[in-house]
């Protein structure tokens, strides 16, 4: 019964244990490729170390060596800072003096965490007695890279060869294996492609003899084009132009910050931008207005659209608003020169008040039987002597009416009419607006004069 109730609590340690370790995520992953590796005396021999910093913040990463003949090794760097969730990849190349089997363990320090993985690679290391891989040339010619692989051998062999050409950031980009019978020193070829537009940097080809655990790279770089080819079409009419501008990356690097700048030609004065995609940076300089966009990380191949118009309906608007401005004026000027005035005013004369009626004809018109009448107030007498033509007199309650009719009145005439009064109190008198009635055409028309406040005191 204790046994069982001991091998119940050594089971639920070992499943926490697992869950733990489960749940427990390294800051650094590492690893080594291949992990064992055959070559022979006096051959250099390269093995690949991936180091990923699986946190979001930087890390410093120590490396330690061990094993035997370390001065075999040549290690990249010992020490060197990863930024986070980075992949750093480190070459470790082994150049054996001597038959045996060596394993070698790298241990891997994250300063941060302060915790150390170990990997571990062996080199299995044969003498030279029957076959040898003695070399490895590429050529690139446009976008087919020809690999070039030498092996030699005193004794015929089957062998695998695998060809694999690797990218600027360690991606695959073409692999093929051949099967050979190899006798004597032979060269093997095989044709690997590149992408339509491949980027720049530098790519490599490592070929590697199965039977053999043997690997040879070679690299090689592209260099780097910036082509950003950039086209501008135009649609509309007189209300309206709509621009498409086409940006397309047709280099071979990623384009981190590319201005695109477009003038606006335009005559009009008054215009409305209306931007389709995106709002640009509006520049003002000499020559006008530019529109700037910023295009930031153009990748390879990739192209932008951007679309806006030009609306000028508000130049058109603002013509019809000032001709219909031209015509209303004209019209008023125009009616203003073909009609006569009438004006009225006063002066003192001694102890009495002059009232002066002044008469103006049209510019361009002649006018017949025009009469012209004013109105005294019942508090002012109108003094009956009169210098100018008389007027008819009619006398009421509600004052004295003045009446003069002119056979014409021609385009241009200017005539005064005027008359003395002698006011009944002394006050402030209101002297009603004198008018000039006559027709045009079949309407009769009536021009009045200004009011008149007299200060009598």
């Amino acid at each position: 019964m204790k046994m069982k109730h001991y091998v119940g609590i050594l089971a639920c340690s070992l499943l926490l244990l697992i869950i733990i370790n489960g749940s427990y995520s390294k800051p650094v992953n590492v690893y080594i490729t291949p992990e064992r590796a055959k070559t022979f005396i006096d051959s250099y021999i390269k093995f690949r170390l991936v180091i990923e910093n699986t946190e979001s913040v930087e890390d410093d990463i120590v490396l330690s060596v061990k094993g035997s003949h370390l001065e075999w090794l040549n290690l990249e760097s010992y020490y060197f800072r990863i930024y986070g969730k980075e992949k750093k990849t480190l070459d470790v190349g082994v150049y054996p003096k001597k038959k045996g089997i060596y394993n070698y363990y790298v241990d891997v320090i994250s300063r941060r965490s302060g915790t150390i993985d170990t990997v571990t690679f062996t080199v299995e290391v044969i003498e030279n007695e029957s076959i040898a891989f003695e070399g490895l040339s590429v050529k690139r010619e446009d976008n087919t890279v020809i690999a070039t692989a030498k092996i030699e051998s005193n004794k015929e062999k089957n062998l695998t060869i695998d060809f694999e050409m690797t990218g600027p950031e360690g991606e695959i980009i073409d692999r093929t294996k051949k099967s050979i019978s190899v006798i004597g020193s032979q060269e093997f070829t095989a044709e690997l492609s590149l992408p339509e537009r491949p980027m720049a940097g530098n790519y490599e080809v490592t070929v590697k003899v199965e039977e053999l655990d043997a690997i040879r790279s070679v690299s090689f770089a592209i260099p780097p084009v910036r082509k950003v080819e950039r086209t501008v079409a135009k649609k509309g009419n007189v209300f309206y132009e709509e621009f498409t501008i086409t940006v397309e990356n047709k280099g071979n690097v990623k384009e981190e910050e590319y201005i695109v700048r477009q003038p606006v030609y335009t005559d009009k004065f008054l215009y409305i931008p209306v931007f389709l995609t995106s709002e640009p940076k509006i520049v003002k300089e000499a020559g006008g207005v530019v529109y700037e966009w910023v295009l930031r990380d153009l990748k390879q191949g990739e192209k932008v659209v951007i679309r806006y118009r030009i609306d000028y309906w508000p130049y058109y608007l603002f013509l019809v608003v000032i001709a219909i401005v031209v015509i209303l004026l004209s019209i008023y000027i125009y009616h203003h020169l073909s009609m006569p005035s009438i004006k009225k005013s006063y002066r003192k004369h001694g102890k009495d008040l002059l009232i002066l009626i002044e008469i103006k004809g049209s510019w361009i018109k002649n006018f017949e039987n025009v009469l012209v009448k004013d109105r005294v107030s019942p508090l002012a007498k109108v003094v009956k002597e009169f210098d100018t033509p008389k007027p008819v007199i009619r006398v009421s309650d509600s004052g004295t009416e003045l009446a003069w009719k002119l056979t014409e009145l021609k385009a241009r005439d200017e005539m005064i009419y005027y008359y003395r009064i002698k006011p009944l109190i002394e006050a402030s008198l209101k002297m009603p607006s004198a008018y000039l009635r006559f027709k045009v055409g079949k309407k009769t028309k009536v021009k009045y004069s200004n009011q008149l406040i007299i200060e009598n005191y």
